[in-house]
């Protein structure tokens, strides 16, 4: 099934070196959240830590699976990590 906007759900979430990618069921990135794992690197280039990026990621992909209809309550996490 694919939403009116193109978005096919489920959305899922994985984990690049870097970042972490939201897509949608054919892979089309739909965001990226980058993180800094060294906490000095991580002020001077203004990113967010690994944790930090995570929980962001997880909010925009329930975000965008809530505003496709998709009821995310109760669903384990892993059906938005791809990797």
């Amino acid at each position: 099934m694919t939403a009116p906007d193109g978005i096919a759900p489920p959305i899922r979430r994985r984990q690049l070196q870097e970042a972490y990618v939201i897509e949608d069921a054919r892979g089309v990135s739909l965001g990226y959240v980058y993180f800094e794992n060294e906490s000095g690197r991580a002020t001077q280039v203004k990113r967010l830590s690994s944790e930090a990026a995570l929980a962001v990621a997880r909010i925009y992909a329930r975000a965008l699976q809530d505003a496709l209809g998709g009821a995310t309550d109760g669903l384990p996490d892993d059906r938005f990590n791809a990797g």
